[in-house]
């Protein structure tokens, strides 16, 4: 096979030039035309200045020259030995840890690639520790001495007993990495400075949030399915880091979300330019503000309900206003417990889910209690048709029709969380009536708490019986007892419902329009 060799070109020259200084870079060059054609153009740069140094008695470093044979990725078949490759790293996996026998051992597969092809470098406990840190979408490796074998369809490759590689000089010579990954993968290359980080664990994959901005202030959030090198550990607020090859799409608040796919990897950069990151962060207070990004929200919990996904929908009441908010139970803990206790939500986000408003915890996000169950204290309920913000934080009894509701009852152990949300039209207002109160469960329902917990019902038995409830109660009409609060986000106005609910009763009824009536005149 045809030898090639790879060389730094600049640098060796300036490894002559330092050795012959009264050779200039001009006259090289012309040196290098003429070695080339006197070989009739056979031998390229590379081999001509090798030759021109070894005339002139210049040494150069074996370390600085590599020798190998023109062999292109989409020759290599199952059961080659002494394998010597140059490719372009286009995709980094995670490094995989598992046990054989008491010893741990790691595994690391690099895809790489030339003009031709693509082939996967399989590395292994030692020669993993010697190359992380060390790589980037792009790198060129230089491999010696692999063996090829064919591994679920595909070919790989490893190193062989005395086999290496090596990270080569970056060289106009080889192609971008963009153009060597599937034109599905294609994104673009983002620095971000760090203002949120959060690590969760996932079976044996590091998981990894991050909320930033990039260069141009935009807000940047972005999830990384696994965390490939071990000193990425480090990153915190304010770090910046470079994400290569990355999927861009924008929210309507003008968000950047990142997409990292499989072709996708980052690594911490170093920005010295104090007044960029000073910059930043200001951009960062201000969009926060603006958008409501990153607040805490403290007042008492008087509302908790079982949501999709692992989350719960909550209210948090502070002064004559409630905050509703989406959490994960993860966040919240036992919710029998937070019931009525004083909180405090640490950076949560407003946005938009299905037209209503509402708060969301972050990854980051973290609950405080900072005082446990208070009593519900019970109150005199007066009569009202007229709800409007004088109402607020005062008891009322209100009269109205159900028109949608939510039921839940979370069973587990001998505790059961019941949650009680519906929709009430007064006739002259609507309000969201929600409780977590047995009582007031029980009489709207006409189920026993005590029957749900029953260990013959399943959840899907208890999940069939309470649409079939939400069904029958739709349209029904009540009147409901409880605190008029306001809906902070939708400015609409929410009752938390304290007292049994009571059937309507004709002649009572009959009875508080005529003194209604009576009171206008």
């Amino acid at each position: 096979m045809k030898q090639v060799y790879i060389v730094d070109i600049d640098y060796l020259m300036s490894l002559i030039i330092k050795e012959k200084p009264q050779i200039t870079r001009a006259k090289l060059y012309e040196m290098i035309k003429e070695k080339i054609a006197e070989f009739g153009n056979l031998i390229d740069e590379e081999a001509a200045i090798l030759i021109i140094a070894r005339e002139l008695g210049v040494k150069i470093p074996s370390s600085d020259v590599f020798k190998v044979s023109k062999l292109n990725i989409c020759d290599i078949i199952p059961g080659l030995r002494n394998i010597d490759l140059i490719g372009t790293v286009i995709k980094i996996d995670p490094v995989k840890k598992f046990k054989r026998g008491e010893k741990e051992k790691k595994i690391w597969k690099i895809a790489i690639a030339d003009k031709t092809g693509s082939i996967t470098l399989t590395l292994w406990n030692d020669e993993i520790d010697y190359l992380i840190g060390k790589i980037k979408l792009g790198t060129v490796l230089a491999i010696r001495k692999a063996i090829s074998k064919k591994y679920r369809r595909a070919v790989e490759i490893s190193l062989g007993k005395d086999g290496t590689v090596e990270v080569m000089p970056s060289s106009d010579k080889f192609p971008d990495y963009k153009g060597l990954i599937p034109k599905d993968f294609v994104g673009q290359d983002i620095t971000v400075l760090v203002k949120r980080v959060k690590y969760l664990n996932r079976n044996s994959d590091k998981i990894l949030y991050i909320r930033g901005l990039d260069l141009n202030g935009n807000i940047v959030n972005l999830y990384i399915p696994y965390v490939i090198d071990q000193r990425s550990e480090d990153i915190k607020d304010g770090d910046f880091i470079f994400l290569q090859n990355v999927c861009l799409s924008k929210t309507k608040h003008n968000y950047l979300l990142i997409k990292y796919t499989p072709y996708s990897f980052f690594f911490k950069v170093n920005i010295e330019d104090n007044a960029i990151k000073e910059k930043l962060n200001k951009k960062y207070e201000e969009t926060s503000k603006l958008l409501k990004m990153d607040l805490d929200i403290s007042g008492e919990v008087v509302y908790v309900e079982p949501y999709r996904m692992g989350k719960c929908f909550l209210y948090i009441k502070q002064y004559n206003l409630v905050f509703p908010l989406i959490a994960g139970r993860d966040i919240l803990g036992n919710l029998t417990e937070i019931l009525f206790s004083n909180v405090t939500v640490e950076s949560v986000d407003l946005t938009e889910l299905k037209a209503i408003k509402v708060y969301r915890t972050n990854p980051w996000s973290s609950l405080l209690v900072n005082k446990k169950n208070t009593i519900e204290t019970e109150g005199i309920y007066k009569r009202t048709m007229i709800i409007d913000d004088d109402s607020l934080g005062k008891n009322w009894e209100v009269r109205g029709a159900i028109l949608r509701s939510e039921i839940k009852c979370d069973v587990t152990g001998n505790q059961a969380m019941v949650a009680l949300r519906f929709i009430l039209d007064t006739g002259l207002n609507r309000l969201i009536a929600v409780s977590n109160n047995y009582g007031v469960f029980e009489s709207i329902t006409g189920i026993q708490v005590n029957e749900l917990m029953k260990k013959e019902y399943s959840r899907e038995t208890i999940f069939s019986i309470l649409d079939f409830v939400k069904d029958e109660i739709k349209g029904q009409e009540i009147i409901a007892r409880g605190m008029l609060m306001k809906d902070e986000a939708n400015e609409r106005y929410v009752m938390i419902l304290r007292e049994n609910i009571l059937p309507i009763n004709i002649s009572s009824e009959y009875e508080y329009l005529l003194r209604c009536m009576q009171e206008l005149r």
